[in-house]
């Protein structure tokens, strides 16, 4: 009887983090129709990761989707990939190390960044989303996002956690 209630627990904790990963691609769907890029984004908005993350996979499902009238596209990248064409990165923490690097890469880039590594949206990363008490929250680097030329609603800042 323990060893299948160690098993169901096992389980129960590697489901919790499935749903946390779909509930953070559903997020970042989301933030696509808060935010406005300068210009006209195209027939395509293309997500890109930068990493490896379990995310990456419930963010391959949203090709499924359109936002704001145009197909949403995923792009899985790697350090040295060319992220001009991105609307919206997400940087896993696998990058870490890298992220002054990156950060540095997309300064002049309409490119919303978006990591669930804490800390990071005090550092220049636009949205920081994380899990408290069984719930994602998020923070946003409005000063960064505006620096990148990109609007983020007013409804989405009043819902984030922290606003810098």
């Amino acid at each position: 009887m323990l060893w299948f209630l160690l098993g169901w627990s096992c389980v129960s904790e590697a489901l919790a983090q499935v749903q946390e990963h779909e509930l953070k691609a559903a997020f970042i769907y989301n933030f696509i129709s808060f935010t406005e890029w300068p210009g006209k984004t195209g027939t395509n908005i293309n997500i890109c990761t930068l990493g490896d993350d379990p995310l990456n996979i419930p963010l391959d499902a949203l090709q499924k989707k359109t936002a704001k009238g145009a197909a949403i596209v995923v792009h899985h990248l790697y350090i040295g990939d060319e992220v001009k064409d991105c609307h919206v990165i997400f940087i896993s923490d696998s990058e870490r190390t890298n992220f002054p690097k990156i950060l540095s890469s997309l300064k002049s880039i309409p490119t919303l960044t978006v990591t669930d590594s804490e800390g990071f949206a005090a550092q220049g990363v636009m949205i920081e989303l994380g899990l408290e008490e069984r719930r994602i929250v998020f923070k946003i680097n409005a000063k960064a996002a505006k620096e990148a030329r990109l609007m983020i609603s007013s409804k989405l800042l009043r819902l984030a956690k922290v606003v810098y």
